[in-house]
């Protein structure tokens, strides 16, 4: 069939995708032309993404084409010597589609698309993202796990899958009867003349790693459900080990390799499972445990305990393919891209306060944008471990925060007190919400129209304690701060002095937490 040479055009479907944009960015960079599917060319964030990949002005083309209507991948496949298909129906809706699920849109979409590509007089290969949920060991009579674990096993779509919801019962189905379909044209292929395609199927593992999308893939999400504690991500996961007897994982970059690696070969068809390694839940809250103490494990309930099924996968290590990542790597580099999407987000919701804050003290709503407040954010783990004896100790002492405003996240431990009055008041965990605090320099700049808040955080017998704080404040600015001329007039002096925030902040620490407001030495 002849693989990659210099002059390639490849299609991707679903190139906008979490892996179809990766897969984009690696087609790209080995010298491929690019055709890559969206379902919607308007879509300005997602065009926009892959316009800025290095040598998309060059090499890629986007088109229109929706898996709901599959005759409109057909001027995208058109020319190329590869397609990959990477898109996947998901949402349905009876009231647009011909189609009675995802399932039925997928079988036919595979046809449709295969025919497409005989049409076409170019097309060699079609390698198709599939997923490992439709190779299951799984028992015909639900009754336990096969002895063997490999390519040959099929999920068996007549039972009732423990942990599954209507959404995963159809993502299954969808990817085990497209596959199947896929497939089928090797077999005609081989009982009658040659075809003029080969098929690939690559049954990929729970994807992990990083993203270059504006968004965290759900992948992610499920993997580091155990640390975040999202029950909808947690149950993904007791899912895959009740499915699979293991949770496979594979890195983003892994995946992407062995679909080009798909492409390269001289001649390859055939159904490769495709994972790095298979730890159990119990491994996965394990490592999390023991590597991010300081994150904390939310949740703990694992199922299948000791349960472990490791299936042979070396029929494509065999061709020479080498996974890069293993599994720990993996679920590091799932935390640092959840712990990055964090930060993006914490700077979205500082965005939006501090335009509401610009419009509480009458200004421009962006005026304390536009100052530089939200700049810079630093992020800090705090991590309080439990205290025997928490009448004779403290997590940390009374104290004012430096800058212009922090947004904490807690857990439900609690310990937060915010000094009222002469009074601590206790601020007890509400789930799921962010407790925002005004900083001294906020202070400072609305002239006390805002106030900061001295708080501590009390020593339980109960923990650890976890928290995450995101700080804002700009120490390298050379910017003077201080109260706002806009809000000043002759009943309403200037109660600071201007000052530079890394002076501000040195003075601060000089001062020591635990005495008074350092804010003081500045009032005029």
């Amino acid at each position: 069939m002849g693989g990659f040479t210099a002059d390639t055009v490849v299609c991707v479907t679903g190139g906008s995708g979490y892996l179809g944009s990766w897969l984009v960015r690696k087609l790209l960079g080995r010298g491929c032309v690019v055709h890559a599917t969206l379902r919607s060319l308007a879509d300005e964030k997602k065009t926009g993404l892959l316009r800025a990949l290095p040598g998309a002005a060059e090499r890629l083309r986007l088109f229109e084409a929706d898996m709901y209507d599959a005759d409109t991948f057909e001027p995208a496949i058109a020319g190329c010597h590869f397609v990959f298909l990477v898109a996947t129906p998901l949402a349905h809706d009876l009231t647009s589609t011909k189609y009675k699920n995802t399932t039925e849109a997928a079988v036919d979409a595979v046809r449709i698309i295969l025919r497409q590509c005989e049409r076409s007089g170019t097309v060699k290969r079609v390698i198709q993202t599939a997923s490992v949920t439709a190779a299951s060991p799984l028992k015909e009579d639900g009754s336990g796990y096969k002895d063997f674990a490999n390519e040959s096993n099929w999920t068996p779509l007549n039972l009732s899958y423990e942990f599954s919801n209507a959404h995963l019962d159809d993502y299954v189905w969808s990817k085990s009867l497209s596959e199947k379909e896929l497939l089928s044209y090797n077999d005609e292929s081989s009982k009658d003349q040659a075809r003029p395609l080969e098929v690939v199927t690559l049954a990929c593992a729970l994807v992990g790693g990083d993203t270059i999308q504006t968004y965290l893939w759900s992948s992610i999400p499920v993997i580091v459900a155990p640390l975040t504690g999202q029950a909808i991500y947690h149950n993904a996961l007791l899912f895959l080990q009740a499915l699979l007897g293991s949770v496979p994982l594979a890195h983003i970059e892994d995946v992407c390799e062995a679909h080009v690696f798909c492409m390269e070969q001289a001649s390859m068809a055939g159904r490769f499972l495709c994972a790095a390694g298979h730890p159990n839940m119990r491994d996965i809250v394990d490592h999390f445990a023991a590597k991010h103490p300081d994150l904390k494990v939310q949740l703990t309930e694992v199922t299948g305990e000791g349960v472990r099924i490791v299936p042979n996968t070396s029929k494509l290590e065999d061709l020479g393919f080498r996974f890069k990542y293993g599994v720990e790597e993996t679920l590091d580099c799932s935390v640092e891209e959840a712990f990055f999407d964090y930060a993006k987000h914490c700077k979205i919701l500082l965005d939006t306060l501090y335009r509401l804050l610009s419009e509480a003290l009458g200004l421009n709503p962006s005026y304390l944008i536009d100052i530089e407040c939200n700049r810079s954010q630093m992020i800090l783990f705090h991590y309080y471990p439990p205290c025997l004896e928490p009448e004779v100790a403290i997590g940390t002492t009374q104290h004012s925060d430096t800058g212009f405003l922090t947004v904490l996240l807690q857990d439900e431990i609690g310990g937060l007190q915010v000094l009222q009055d002469d009074q601590w008041i206790d601020v007890p965990p509400t789930p799921g919400a962010f407790i925002v605090n005004i900083g001294d320099l906020m202070q400072m700049m609305s002239n006390d129209k805002f106030r900061s808040a001295e708080h501590r955080v009390v020593a339980k017998k109960a923990g650890p304690r976890v928290s995450v704080a995101c700080f804002t404040s700009h120490s390298d600015s050379t910017r003077m701060y201080g109260p706002i001329k806009e809000l000043l007039y002759d009943e309403c002096p200037p109660l600071y002095r201007e000052t530079l925030a890394k002076d501000y902040i040195a003075h601060y620490y000089s001062v020591g937490l635990g005495r008074k407001k350092a804010i003081y030495d500045f009032r005029l």
